[in-house]
């Protein structure tokens, strides 16, 4: 997995930042990240690479 957003946060095993917690707050991306689906408050959106 590289990385999950979900309800507004963003949380990568690769970002310090994101050690013990729940990341960090997404705010960039294609879509608009303050409405509900470009925020992905209403889906779970997961990267992962093999």
């Amino acid at each position: 997995m590289q990385y999950v957003i979900w309800q507004g946060r963003i949380w990568s095993i690769n970002h310090s930042q994101d050690e013990g917690g729940w990341g960090r707050p997404y705010d960039h991306g294609l879509n608009n990240p303050h409405t509900i689906t470009g925020g992905h408050y209403d889906h779970v959106h997961v990267t992962y690479r093999s």
